[in-house]
């Protein structure tokens, strides 16, 4: 893309979210939103005050004091962002991809006989009941030692949605899973039977389910208000979970921390914990449970094991928690283990990161309100060196630990 004096126009239905020195823009029609740092901001406002590229260079070197061939390169920078990313006028919309929920990626779609003479277990999660149909008892124990927080004996809700899966086995150690009669998931060898139906549970009940955006985050709580943890595989994150749960802190989430609208609380999403192969030695002195647990390989390849979150540590009813702080850990094994606050800018960057999921078209609104909600939320990040003194920095963000 030239500089010239031709005028370049924001595409319709593109909003801008100033944030301090940074700026948010929203595609409502693509679905997206995009982070832009205080060069890339401020050329967009340009563009929205009619700046023709070729002034700009001038107009953000003398804002940002940058010598004229560093403006003009940054201004070509933003300019092909803004291009790739479909938000001017004329320029492709792109596809939105937020990291949608499918449960059935290329399923083949057939019906299977229910293995209605062996066991059953039934449970909840979110809004959602689950009846779960298994081929044997050893496929029960596995389910039981994963999901068993979550049994019901009564039954579900009446106008809560309600869910049969079944699985099944064959001699050869061929695993199929269904849903409503459905093939979602299969695979061989009896270990690869609980990461597909862990899957398919939270996504089934996701989809089923009322709240406004999901995040890859562990929350903790202190009945009152909650910690978010966002952050990616291998930083730490189940780690300092499980910790913090152990200490006596409520279990709100593992991975997955739905935010809801207006006030954008956390209610719990249950799930077991998923402790990785590197993950049990540093928390085997807290759950020695762990050397027994049974080890399953997910569909990455990677040896997980499911941790039941303790007795009590669950809010009861349909609790939701206010959240405290922001919290992003990364792990540095060996290291220093300090807190250090976050500019906006740099943990809306990491928060976008870790969005996954939104259950509705997002609007001008409700972006507006999650923004507004994000700038008043003290942020930081939590570099673990040692996990006992990440767990003592962090109980100083949270309350008193809640009686039980």
């Amino acid at each position: 893309m030239n500089l010239d004096d031709r005028q370049i126009c924001p595409g319709q239905g593109v909003h801008a979210f100033y944030l301090e020195r940074d700026c948010v823009l929203f595609h409502q029609d693509a679905q997206t939103l995009f982070h832009l740092n205080a060069t890339a901001g401020y050329v967009w406002c340009l563009l929205e005050m009619e700046k023709r590229p070729n002034d700009i260079p001038s107009v953000l070197s003398e804002a940002f004091g940058l010598a004229p061939d560093a403006a003009r390169d940054a201004v070509l920078q933003a300019l092909a962002m803004f291009e790739e990313a479909g938000v001017l006028a004329n320029s492709s919309c792109r596809e939105s991809d937020p990291d949608a929920i499918d449960p059935s990626p290329d399923a083949p779609e057939s019906v299977v006989l229910a293995a209605s003479s062996g066991p059953v277990f039934s449970c909840q999660l979110l809004s959602s009941g689950f009846e779960i149909r298994l081929a044997n008892e050893a496929q029960r124990a596995l389910v039981h030692s994963m999901l068993g927080h979550l049994a019901v004996v009564a039954a579900v809700e009446a106008d809560a949605p309600r869910f049969r899966i079944d699985v099944t086995e064959d001699p050869s150690g061929q695993i199929g899973i269904f849903l409503d009669g459905r093939c979602m998931r299969e695979g061989r060898g009896r270990n690869t039977m609980a990461p597909m139906l862990k899957s398919l549970v939270w996504q089934t009940a996701l989809l089923n389910h009322d709240f406004f955006v999901d995040i890859h985050a562990g929350v903790v709580g202190d009945g009152e208000r909650c910690l978010m943890f966002p952050a990616a595989a291998g930083s730490g994150k189940t780690t300092l979970t499980a910790a913090m749960i152990h200490e006596g802190y409520e279990y709100l989430s593992d991975e997955v921390a739905l935010l809801s609208l207006p006030e954008m609380t956390v209610e719990p999403m249950p799930m077991a914990m998923c402790v990785k192969s590197t993950g049990v030695e540093a928390l085997l002195s807290r759950y020695p449970v762990l050397a027994e647990l049974p080890e399953h390989l997910r569909g990455d390849g990677k040896h997980v094991r499911y941790l039941r979150p303790p007795a009590g540590s669950i809010p009861g009813g349909e609790a939701r928690r206010a959240v405290q702080a922001i919290v992003f850990p990364v792990y540095r094994p060996g290291g220093t283990t300090y807190l250090q606050p976050l500019s906006v800018s740099e943990a809306l960057a990491a928060f976008l990161d870790e969005c996954l999921v939104v259950s509705k078209p997002l609007d001008v609104t409700s972006v507006g309100s999650m923004l507004d909600w994000f700038v008043t939320t003290p942020c930081y990040r939590l570099t673990i060196g040692n996990t006992e003194e990440s767990v003592r920095i962090v109980r100083g963000l949270l309350g008193a630990v809640p009686r039980r």
